[in-house]
């Protein structure tokens, strides 16, 4: 009987162990490549969105596959009739391409969709993915059309099913970033109709939002990302020339204060030599690592500037504030 508890002891310890091993996530920010990831396809990632797969046991990074390589391109056409592309790694040191998302709606196939998906917000909850993702209605040449974000949700993170056309503030409404604060659940989003501003929604569900209303308006910006760290709820936006802004705010809902911009100067790594774009954020442990797009120099006869690659960093907190040294492990 002895010898049966034993073995029934260890049984679960090891079980316990395997599930623990499972979901030991790292992230080796040191031994990282610079650039961190380049799209094999069409060297257009974009607008990063880090979740870890819980069935792969991976980090996996959702971003706009755009089309940079594409001729004949006019205008901003590269930025249209884009996918929603997957890169995933098990420590942050090798990242493999998996694809783009798939699922109806269009959003395997943009081109045959007529549309341009961008943006992408995933969330992992109770055993189901969210994704919040933004949709053009079509594949443009200037910056025009309707827009809207959508929900759809997943299993396993690569195949998607629609749920819903979220109903906000406007018909031009992008760049879904989604918390919990106050006991619910938040989206911060851009309202390009109202000023490009950051707008706020609420759901007790992740399927039915209210539109609560402006949020964060000193200045236009687009990308609002917002985590939990140091006893704070802090925000990072893409300002475009001001960099990186962040904001801070003790109730994650109310009184947004401008704290400080990141990556507005060039770095010394390999592609990394622009300023940051589109921030994403992996908090691991007392950790917090941004990645971001870069336009890379110099310019392509052919394709400009048009080209991207996400890059990482990692952020520092010392006495209230934030910042970030992107060169930190340049030359390892």
């Amino acid at each position: 009987m002895k010898s049966r508890i034993i073995v029934c002891l260890c049984l679960v310890a090891l079980v316990c162990g395997l599930c623990r091993a499972a979901d030991e996530r790292m992230f080796d920010l040191a031994n990282a490549p610079a650039p961190l990831f380049s799209d094999p396809i069409w060297d257009g990632a974009a607008d990063p969105a880090p979740v870890w797969n819980h069935q792969a046991n991976e980090w996996w990074i959702y971003y706009t596959q755009r089309r940079a390589t594409l001729q004949p391109n006019k205008g901003v056409e590269f930025c249209h009739g884009s996918a929603i592309g997957i890169a995933a790694s098990k420590d942050g040191r090798q990242w493999r391409y998996l694809g783009i998302c798939q699922g109806d709606r269009g959003l395997g196939d943009p081109i045959v969709g007529n549309c341009s998906w961008w943006a992408p917000g995933v969330l992992y909850h109770e055993g189901l993915y969210h994704m919040y993702v933004s949709w053009v209605d079509g594949i443009y040449t200037e910056w025009i059309g309707k827009r809207f974000i959508k929900h759809f949700t997943s299993t396993d993170g690569k195949t998607w099913t629609y749920q819903s056309t979220l109903d906000l503030s406007s018909d031009r409404c992008i760049d879904a970033g989604i918390y919990r604060a106050g006991g619910t659940w938040c989206m911060l989003y851009k309202d390009e109709v109202h000023g490009s501003r950051s707008y706020l929604a609420q759901s007790d569900d992740l399927y039915r939002w209210k539109v609560v209303g402006p949020a964060v308006t000193d200045v236009n910006h687009e990308a609002p990302f917002v985590w939990q760290w140091h006893g704070a709820y802090w925000l990072v936006v893409d300002s475009w020339q001001r960099g990186i802004r962040v904001y801070r705010s003790q109730d994650g809902l109310t009184d947004w204060q401008y704290a400080d911009s990141l990556l507005r100067e060039p770095g010394k790594r390999d592609k990394d030599d622009a300023q940051g774009g589109h921030p994403g954020i992996i908090l691991l442990d007392d950790r917090a690592i941004i990645l971001y797009h870069v336009h890379y120099p110099p310019a392509h006869p052919l394709f400009g500037t048009n080209r991207t690659v996400l890059q990482a960093a990692e952020l520092e907190y010392r006495d209230g504030r934030i910042t970030c040294d992107r060169d930190k492990y340049a030359g390892r």
